[in-house]
């Protein structure tokens, strides 16, 4: 039997909790460890998703608050509430950033987002506020659990969902991204890319352990990304590991 150079078999990684859509009849697994590689695959993983359209308030509606505490969420357009281990989360359609918007200037209040990632892996990320915008996490989130504010909240601020469109393994260099499709276009999209942020320890301040894609028009639920990773020995085979292939532990 032969095969060809491009097939690589390499150790799975156990992802993190089993969440709808992902695995079936164990909903309630908590979050597990990584070790070695994403294999078996090839040397190329082609990352194929239809994000639903981008909203500014489908994670906690328009709201102030009176001091600093969290916010009240609720699940909107494009987003599920699922339970794991008797927590609510809000799960959305890939991972992606999450946004704040508010029509005045909240920039001196700091928001952290705490929630995890796509393979089950505990993740925040605190942020200044708007000011008559919007502000998007650096990280991509899977699940949310809690938004909180650092002090109150004076004008109405919501939570959604930004288009920063995190990566499912890490791209530490803009070489390792062979195409980027988006929208059924036959040139590469002239979207933006934002490698891998390999600090470590990772903090609440740190950017995305995989790296993530902007892509160069707003989503809107059937615009498609096609994006081809070329994986380094460090992600697939037997000299992988988790951080080759994953990157540095979140936070």
């Amino acid at each position: 039997m032969q095969f060809s150079d491009n097939l690589l078999i390499g150790p799975v990684v156990p992802g993190g909790p089993a969440v709808p859509g992902l695995q079936a009849g164990n909903d309630t697994a908590g979050p597990s460890p990584q070790f070695r590689g994403i294999g078996p695959l090839a040397r190329n993983y082609v990352y194929d998703i239809v994000p639903a359209t981008l909203a500014t308030a489908n994670i906690a509606a328009l709201q102030q608050t009176a001091g600093a505490g969290a916010l009240v969420l609720t699940a909107g357009a494009g987003i599920t509430a699922v339970v794991i281990n008797g927590q609510t989360r809000l799960q959305m359609d890939v991972p992606r950033g999450v946004s704040l918007t508010s029509a005045a200037n909240e920039s001196a209040v700091n928001f952290t987002v705490s929630g995890f990632d796509i393979y089950g892996q505990p993740m925040t990320e605190t942020l200044a506020g708007p000011n008559a915008n919007t502000v998007s996490t650096k990280k991509a989130f899977w699940q949310v659990v809690s938004v909180s504010a650092s002090a109150a909240v004076a004008n109405n601020t919501s939570v959604g969902t930004s288009d920063v469109l995190g990566l499912p393994a890490i791209v530490s260099d803009r070489g390792y991204v062979d195409r980027v499709g988006w929208n059924n276009a036959l040139a590469n999209d002239a979207g933006t890319l934002t490698v891998a942020d390999a600090t470590s320890p990772a903090t609440a301040s740190t950017g995305d352990v995989r790296g993530t894609y902007l892509p160069s028009s707003a989503s809107n639920g059937t615009k498609r990304l096609v994006l081809e990773i070329l994986l380094p020995s460090t992600a697939v085979g037997p000299a992988a590991t988790r951080v080759g292939a994953l990157g540095v532990t979140q936070a």
